[in-house]
């Protein structure tokens, strides 16, 4: 019997075994056969996934058949040598095709010698052989002008709303900016996005949305639902996968002029010392925005007035070093992860050459006729080479970028003179 938990399991499950010990004669082997396929399925759960690859009948009712045979007839090594002989080309192909493993440099291969992988003797102690080293993960919150998703969702609704007015139609909106709270009858559009749920999280059409981006009001709100039996709470926690903040992305997507795309990777300011053409610094915004305290505090907006004469002399000296730092960066990119890239390369080589090997060790085992066989070899090839091209062609645009920047200028800062 096997107990667990749904939800995400968060813890690992007991899996138990009921054995019967009889004093009755012969019955010991009905132990013999629990016990021997308990260690079978322990083996699969390791090395294989699939405990059907044993018996290969792929069936339960023939498996119950052989079982019993096996048990009638007192064969249970017969049985045992069968099941270990169907499970070795498995066991086999599987050793040579861990590519998510290898390519991590967590393969068997890649932990014996332990330690942090850098391969020059530093670190760590070597961890035991067998054991992946411990991966480290990092987590970065992405630069936002918002201090947080309430005043991004704040403003992203006036915009919308402000658009929507403009075609003649009305956003049905209450914000209480104090509860971070709001309540949204969905346009047709955000109702779409709601229509792609399972039907118990789809809200009623024509029903306001209550969402909220405190926990605690989200906890009371469930709470009372399960008092009174409801299936959905009234309250919804806005986060940032919501359906609501998507739908704002796009919202604020659709509004940027015909052939354009919003594909800013890396916002880069460059800064002048007064109305001249010196470079003070070339850096990133974020740096700018930080010194500037841009989206904690209100600037003036000025448009529809001509820009002052010396932004527009400035501008192509701008583009100039912001090109040469973006190229600078992306050399320096390039030089720290090409011995990574070639790594990457040299385990999908070894990878390949493994695959290949096995796909002839099981090629010489075949009985079949030759034309046959060599059929078999060209198109297994074929599926080996196209894979490994794919992973590799993966590999390298992962891995590297595009010498060229594109440069597009989207703001420019500055104070009058006082």
């Amino acid at each position: 019997m096997g107990s667990g938990r749904g939800g995400g399991q968060p813890r690992q499950p007991l899996i138990r075994y009921l054995l019967n010990a009889s004093r009755s004669e012969g019955m010991g082997d009905a132990e013999k056969v629990v016990r021997l396929l308990r260690e079978k399925d322990k083996q699969a759960q390791l090395n294989i996934g699939d405990p059907a690859v044993f018996l290969g009948v792929y069936d339960a009712a023939a498996e119950e058949e052989l079982i019993s045979r096996a048990y009638e007839a007192g064969t249970l090594k017969d049985l045992d040598d069968r099941m270990e002989a169907n499970a070795e080309p498995q066991r086999q192909a599987s050793s040579g095709d861990q590519l998510f493993d290898e390519l991590f440099g967590i393969s068997a291969d890649s932990v014996e010698g332990g330690g942090n992988g850098s391969g020059d003797g530093s670190g760590d102690a070597p961890a035991p052989a067998g054991i992946p080293t411990p991966v480290e993960a990092r987590t970065r919150q992405p630069f936002s002008l918002f201090p947080s998703l309430w005043g991004y969702v704040d403003t992203a609704l006036d915009a919308v709303a402000q658009q929507m007015e403009r075609r003649g139609e009305k956003l049905d909106l209450r914000v209480f900016p104090e509860q971070q709270r709001l309540e949204i009858t969905p346009p047709s559009d955000l109702q779409r996005r709601y229509d792609r749920y399972p039907r118990e999280l789809q809200p009623p059409r024509g029903q306001r949305l209550a969402l909220s981006t405190e926990p605690a009001a989200l906890q009371r709100a469930l709470e009372q639902s399960r008092r009174q039996d409801n299936s959905r709470p009234e309250l919804e926690y806005l986060w940032d996968l919501h359906p609501l903040v998507d739908w704002l992305a796009d919202r604020g997507q659709i509004t940027f002029p015909r052939h354009h795309a919003p594909v800013l990777q890396e916002w880069v300011a460059v800064r002048f010392a007064g109305t001249g053409l010196k470079v003070v610094a070339v850096e990133p915004f974020e740096a700018v925005a930080t010194r500037l305290q841009l989206g904690s505090r209100d600037l003036a907006n000025i448009s529809g007035e001509k820009p002052p004469a010396h932004l527009s002399s400035q501008l192509r000296f701008a583009v100039e070093q912001a090109n040469t730092y973006l190229r600078d960066c992306g050399e320096q990119w390039t030089a720290r992860v090409q011995p990574e890239l070639e790594a990457q390369r040299e385990r999908l080589r070894r990878l390949r050459g493994r695959q290949v090997e096995q796909l002839e060790l099981s090629l010489a085992g075949n009985q079949r006729p030759q034309q046959i066989k060599e059929k078999q070899r060209q198109e297994k090839q074929k599926a080996i080479d196209g894979r490994f091209e794919d992973h590799e062609r993966f590999v390298s645009e992962v891995m590297t970028i595009d010498p060229a920047p594109y440069l597009k200028l989207v703001a420019v800062l500055h104070r009058e003179a006082t």
